[in-house]
């Protein structure tokens, strides 16, 4: 093989490296919010000026930034005094920056093109999960806030429910089958907002001072006697959103409107007594939260105790002590109540407003379009295409409410819908039985949901499709039966060969978190795809917390763009 691919090589000619482009920059588009006011909770785009600028644009490389502030504040709690300055880790974002989208409405050429779905964020991590590989993790994780949460360091709190939010390292840790640490948590907050201070070194190049961190065009923190205000630049590729990965890579002429719904939020938690500050515990009052349907913020754990080697006299004797340490930094101070919002731009909520938090350095969202100048004779054989077909999927939600552990189940999900795709079902564990605080998963600062399922057992899982059996018989949903329908289908090579794989959940992840259930529903008559058809679930819920099922069907959708115009044809 090798001796054939050195002769390949060597009869190979030259390529023309010519670019079939005389011109390329990015263009900037602000939202249409020009005060940069997001109190109403949405983002919208249009595109005019691009389409009316006879440039080819390229949307499936285009992204969106959205400047962030995150403050968190306490009464009578100082974050300049020493230590508590230094609680930096406090605050962490949800795996992805889809977190901060609640729904997304598309329209092109002022028909509807994507329609409004709450929780859309759920689906689109979920495509993230199954179709980013580990360097995509590795090389494009930090732009787009993604950094997959351990599988194996959940907890159960009897109060706040399921707990995944241990940045710590912790030495001389018990060893068990569960992992202590949240890795990737603690990698976003390490990529996001760790500060250079003089323990590294690093502000010799850097500076001390905040100004040279902004200038950098880095995430920043920002410590005030009453508050700590976490300074963060979202970037949302167009391609991570329904419909744009689909569209033509050069487009000119087609005019969007982007609306988008934000998961701005604000909450409370409040921390342990000092006397009780090693067992890390802290409280979350789903009474106290407000906004939309995610909280896009994770709460590290507070302390944990570890063990080091005892100092008495600048002599290190063999013994040990116990000191506690913050989760990943410093600790808050105990017995507080803690106040934390997510904002864009601004603080919206009244809270941090009557606080002098600063704003954004950009008080703006911005849409960063790439667009092209074709050489004429490139141009030419381009537009020669005449028409192209896009064809791409629009998302159906249904929730599946309170599914009572230990019974089964039986609903319909839709009466009749054409086209269908896949049905996903991402199960969580219902607020009623989230622990004593009744916590939503959704909505926790100490959960990775909805980056992630729930820990779950489902048995007997039937889908049927107008009445018909999906499966010959009742399954217990497994990690094969995942792959079987993921693989072949989608990522690089669809993940059928050695060496490519488009995936980020292995088995342990399946089992633990990632549980997620997919259903291909288009293996029919092409003929039956335009028949309305319904769509049933039903099994028994075998673990012990109650479930809600967020069911997402997968709908495929196609227009017609004319390539000279980008004019919508059908």
């Amino acid at each position: 093989m090798a001796d054939t691919i050195i002769l390949e090589r060597s009869m190979e000619s030259p390529a023309d490296n010519t670019s079939p482009f005389t011109r390329k920059e990015v263009i900037k588009i602000k939202d249409m919010s020009t005060s940069g006011n997001y109190s109403t909770g949405q983002v919208v785009f249009e595109t005019i000026s691009l389409s009316n600028s006879g440039k080819w644009c390229d949307y499936t490389e285009a992204f969106i930034t959205i400047p962030t502030v995150s403050v968190i504040s306490g009464v009578d709690v100082n974050f300049t005094a020493e230590h508590v300055k230094d609680s930096d880790m406090a605050l962490v974002f949800k795996n992805s920056h889809l977190n901060l989208i609640n729904s997304c409405q598309i329209d092109y050429g002022n028909q509807s093109a994507v329609q409004q779905t709450d929780h859309i964020n759920d689906y689109l991590i979920f495509k993230q999960h199954t179709e980013l590989s580990m360097q995509d993790e590795e090389l494009h994780g930090p732009t787009i806030g993604y950094a997959k949460d351990s599988s194996r360091s959940w907890r159960w709190s009897p109060v706040n429910g399921i707990c995944n939010n241990d940045v710590g390292t912790a030495l001389g840790v018990v060893a068990r089958h569960s992992a202590a640490v949240n890795k990737g948590m603690f990698e976003r907050s390490q990529v996001y907002f760790a500060r250079d201070d003089t323990i590294n070194g690093r502000t010799a190049i850097f500076g001390a001072d905040d100004n040279a961190v902004k200038q950098s065009n880095r995430s920043y923190i920002v410590n005030a006697a009453d508050h700590k205000a976490y300074y963060h630049n979202v970037i949302v590729r167009l391609k991570d959103l329904p419909l744009f990965q689909s569209m033509p890579s050069l487009l000119k002429g087609g005019n969007f409107k982007i609306t988008l719904t934000l998961n701005q939020c604000e909450f409370k938690f409040t921390t342990a007594a000092d006397a009780d500050a090693v067992a890390g515990v802290m409280t979350y009052t789903p009474a106290n939260f407000q906004g939309k349907l995610t909280n896009p913020l994770m709460v590290a754990a507070n302390v944990r105790s570890v063990m080091q080697p005892k100092v008495i006299a600048a002599e290190t004797l063999h013994e040990s002590e116990s000191v506690v340490v913050a989760g990943g930094s410093w600790g808050l101070p105990g017995n507080k109540t803690y106040t934390v919002s997510c904002n864009v731009a601004r603080p919206q909520f009244s809270t941090h407003q009557a606080l002098a938090v600063a704003d954004c350095q950009v008080l703006n969202c911005e849409l960063n379009v790439p667009i092209y100048t074709l050489k004429p004779a490139i141009e030419s054989r381009y537009l020669q295409m005449g028409q192209k077909k896009v064809v791409y999927n629009e998302v159906l939600l249904h929730q599946l409410l309170n599914k009572q552990a230990g019974s089964t189940f039986n609903d319909l999900i839709t009466n009749g819908l054409t086209h269908m795709k896949r049905l996903i079902i991402i199960p969580t564990i219902a607020s009623g039985s989230n622990g004593t605080a009744l916590v939503d998963p959704r909505l926790s600062p100490f959960d990775t949901v909805p980056s992630t399922c729930s820990p779950y057992i489902l048995e007997n899982l039937q889908v049927q499709i107008a009445n018909q059996n999906v499966y010959a018989n009742p399954v217990n949903y497994s990690y094969e039966m995942f792959l079987n329908e993921m693989n072949g289908r989608y990522g690089v090579e669809s993940s059928l060969f050695a060496g490519v794989s488009s995936s980020r959940i292995s088995m342990q992840d399946y089992i633990e978190l990632y549980g997620y259930i997919v259903v291909d529903l288009k293996r029919k008559y092409s003929s039956d795809e335009a028949v309305p058809l319904s769509v049933s679930i039903s099994g028994k819920v075998k673990s012990l917390k109650n479930l809600d099922l967020y069911c997402f069907i997968e709908q495929e959708k196609t227009m017609t763009i004319d390539v000279a115009t980008g004019q919508r044809l059908s």
